[in-house]
């Protein structure tokens, strides 16, 4: 833990947030153009960068603030959620149903964790808010663009 403080010393926790939110909203963006998320192809490659990225950042530097009760409570529950998914495989029906949507659960807690690396502090929540917002715009408006086919506002 003390050499993963040290390997991001040099680094400020404002680039750690930026990276954190570019990686989300990277990932977000990925899914939108890859058929929404919706194959399970799609969000178990999102969710192995959204760890990886957050582990990564995780490594280079802790967060030197304490996070608020209610985010622990969210991003535990959603652990929560995820284990108890993959867990009900043992006895489901369908296993290979319970553990894709276990993927994308644990894509959830991937995503919420780099939005609370993201947030950081809150100095800058405005700013993230309107970052997301920007970027759920070109989506939409991409989408509307492009459609599935490629037409022009096909629907």
């Amino acid at each position: 833990m003390v050499a993963a403080m040290q390997l991001g010393a040099g680094r400020g926790p404002a680039a750690v947030s930026a990276a954190a939110g570019a990686a989300a909203l990277g990932v977000v963006g990925g899914l939108a153009f890859d058929a929404g998320g919706y194959f399970p192809t799609a969000y178990l490659e999102g969710g192995a960068v959204a760890l990886a990225a957050l582990g990564v950042l995780l490594a280079i530097q802790l967060p030197r603030y304490a996070l608020s009760a209610h985010a622990l409570a969210g991003i535990g529950l959603l652990a929560l959620l995820a284990a108890w998914t993959g867990l009900s495989a043992a006895w489901s029906p369908a296993p290979d149903t319970a553990l894709a949507d276990m993927q994308r659960d644990l894509l959830y807690v991937a995503l919420f964790g780099l939005g609370l690396l993201a947030a950081g502090s809150g100095r800058h929540a405005v700013l993230v808010g309107r970052v997301v917002l920007a970027v759920i715009v070109v989506i939409v408006c991409a989408g509307l663009v492009h459609g599935d086919t490629g037409d022009r506002l096909s629907y």
